[in-house]
């Protein structure tokens, strides 16, 4: 009597499993496709947002994905904001945006802002800027100096 009854639920349960495997893969697959030139637009009108979170995000994400064209944009964000943290984002992005322009951009930032908070943080990111491009510069400066430690230099 056992051996039936788990052979009836056998029957009754297999129809069941392949219909419902059968049905999932009968469904459509949406594939999308989109081009970075798209993604790079969306975030350059996300920095012109009025919206503060959208505006930080997408500058934090054109500096992942290295966008040089992010230059421009982000030192107006840095120069003309009314919002401290905009500017302090936009500091921190063109540090690592890797352009000669960003230098610059920064130092400025350190002399001519108008709030402490973002000339302070301005300076320290100009500063392990160019102490960074002391210790890849470490062979010849040591050469230079007769042996003298580069964080001697740096510090």
């Amino acid at each position: 009597m056992k051996a039936l009854k788990t052979i009836l639920v056998q029957l009754l349960l297999i129809p069941f499993l392949f219909t419902s495997t059968l049905s999932a893969t009968d469904l459509p697959v949406i594939k999308f496709k989109i081009q970075y030139s798209q993604i790079e637009k969306t975030l350059l009108a996300g920095l012109c947002s009025d919206n503060l979170g959208l505006k930080i995000s997408s500058a934090y994400l054109l500096v992942e994905i290295k966008y040089k064209k992010a230059v421009q944009p982000l030192t107006i964000m840095l120069r003309d904001s009314k919002d401290e943290r905009e500017r302090l984002v936009a500091a921190l992005a063109l540090i690592k945006i890797d352009t000669d322009r960003r230098r610059y951009v920064v130092k400025q930032g350190c002399l001519l802002n108008n709030s402490q908070r973002v000339r302070e943080r301005c300076k320290q990111l100009y500063c392990a800027v160019m102490s960074q491009k002391l210790k890849d510069a470490a062979p010849e400066v040591e050469s230079q100096y007769n042996g003298l430690a580069v964080s001697s230099f740096t510090e």
